[in-house]
């Protein structure tokens, strides 16, 4: 009996210590204010790094259609004032919070004329903020105004610069043409969609642009942001290039051509400059002309050397003991 006892005491024992609730603290992380470099403005990616940021309410047609409405809360959504009383005005973003649903996002701001404290619902699958970032705006007119940017045509596809009278794109600007950026406005009848051009605008902020002659137009500020990335992977289908790069790359290529002539003689030099191969070209002729290929294959025999230089797909080169035996392309 007594054998029983302990057996049932030590039980009890265990099952009370197994059965003790522990408790911890986990507190929830302090959200991380990135600090803002000005060098974007707000949309669905970035709300939180623009908090602190002074925000302006396009007037734009596109924020009238999609009807942006304010509240005094995110609980009670008493509405606050509505587009046509508040676009135009200024607000400084002071938090992004969750509303009630998972979808619902607000953009919590004060209204600086008045100080009050409103909200603004911000979806998330939303690209475009109906808000334009004041030091994004400025620093887009530093980076922009009165500097000179060169028209390069991509393909066949649209133009990108608009007619100031009427929006549409113009078809009579060459490539290379010179146009100096005069302003950067909001488009007050900017809609997403542009029934002249499967190509949209992205934004309403557009930049002015003027050229003795061919007149004004305008572009989508991105194109000018696009004009920037030199060694990007989009830079090979920007519409427009700095007239500074320009300049440099006229020069590079102009030293280039010097050099090609100088070092293999007008004949031979000319069929480089014009990107041509002929048999009997050197390793060193074929890498001027063609570039650098994408693989080589090498064999060696008692022959000598034997290369196959493949370039794209279909395009490839023979070489024996370094020089140019077959084109294959």
């Amino acid at each position: 009996m007594k054998k029983i006892f302990l057996l049932i005491s030590g039980f009890c024992i265990a099952i009370s210590a197994f059965s003790q609730i522990k408790t911890i603290k986990i507190e929830e992380k302090k959200k991380e204010i990135i600090p803002y470099d000005s060098l974007e403005n707000i949309n669905q990616y970035t709300k939180e790094r623009h908090i602190g940021q002074t925000l302006y309410l396009m007037p734009t047609k596109e924020n009238e259609q999609n009807g942006i409405q304010f509240y005094t809360s995110m609980e009670e959504r008493e509405r606050y004032g509505n587009y046509e009383s508040l676009k135009g005005k200024y607000f400084k973003l002071i938090d992004v919070v969750k509303g009630n649903r998972v979808q619902d996002i607000y953009l919590q701001l004060i209204e600086t004329d008045t100080q009050d404290t409103v909200y603004c619902r911000s979806y998330l699958s939303s690209d475009i903020e109906p808000f334009l970032t004041v030091g994004y705006f400025e620093k887009l007119q530093t980076k922009i105004l009165g500097k000179r940017f060169v028209y390069m045509k991509q393909g066949n596809n649209p133009n990108s610069i608009r007619n100031i009278d009427d929006r549409k794109p113009r078809t009579d600007i060459p490539e290379g043409i010179i146009f100096e950026a005069t302003d950067v406005v909001i488009d007050e009848l900017y809609k997403e969609y542009d029934e002249h051009s499967y190509m949209s605008p992205t934004s309403p902020l557009i930049v002015l642009l003027s050229n003795v002659e061919h007149g004004k137009g305008f572009i989508s500020h991105k194109e000018i942001e696009d004009s920037f990335l030199e060694n990007g992977i989009f830079s090979s289908i920007r519409n427009f290039i700095s007239h500074e790069e320009h300049e440099r790359k006229l020069s590079e290529e102009k030293e280039r051509k010097d050099l090609i002539l100088k070092k293999f003689g007008a004949t031979k030099g000319k069929l480089i400059l014009e990107g041509k191969v002929r048999i009997g070209f050197t390793a060193e002729m074929c890498r001027y002309s063609w570039g650098e290929p994408r693989g080589i294959n090498r064999t060696t025999g008692s022959y000598g050397v034997h290369e196959q230089w493949v370039y794209g797909s279909s395009s490839y080169l023979y070489f024996e003991n370094g020089i140019l035996t077959t084109i294959q392309n």
